[in-house]
């Protein structure tokens, strides 16, 4: 803990053993190995779901589960600029540095929007988080 702030390590201690309990039987389902070398999270707007899917040592794809999206602003369609409320429609990386542990949410992180293709568009906005919470 830095400054009564915590870390994502801090984080990690806290709920590591939990989420890994809860997430290994679908690992096991799917045949791969956790943590996996990569993950791809799907935001799927109309149907109001987060898909996760993992990437095997094969290289392989596989869906491990989907997420209900209890609460998200806008409508369909993407954003275009800063306050219009909409939830951006794109590819985004999510990086360590973008992991929020002390989100007023539960916790939380920036899918960090606007990534290149926003920007060649000219379309605006900044420090858009997904929650664990429904707010």
């Amino acid at each position: 803990m830095i400054d009564g702030r915590k870390t994502v390590h801090d984080r990690l201690d806290e709920y590591g053993d939990v989420a890994r309990g809860r997430l290994l039987p679908f690992f096991e389902d799917v045949g791969v190995a956790y943590p996996p070398q990569e993950m791809t999270l799907i935001g799927l707007k109309a149907e109001r779901m987060l898909e996760v899917w993992v990437k095997g040592e094969g290289g392989e794809w596989q869906f491990l589960r989907a997420y209900p999206i209890l609460g998200m602003s806008g409508t369909l369609g993407p954003k275009l600029k800063e306050g219009d409320l909409q939830t951006p429609e794109g590819f985004y990386d999510v990086t360590p540095d973008r992991l929020n542990p002390n989100s007023n949410y539960f916790l939380s992180f920036n899918i960090g929007y606007p990534n290149e293709y926003d920007k060649l568009n000219k379309r605006t906005g900044s420090l858009l988080m997904v929650h664990g919470s429904c707010v």
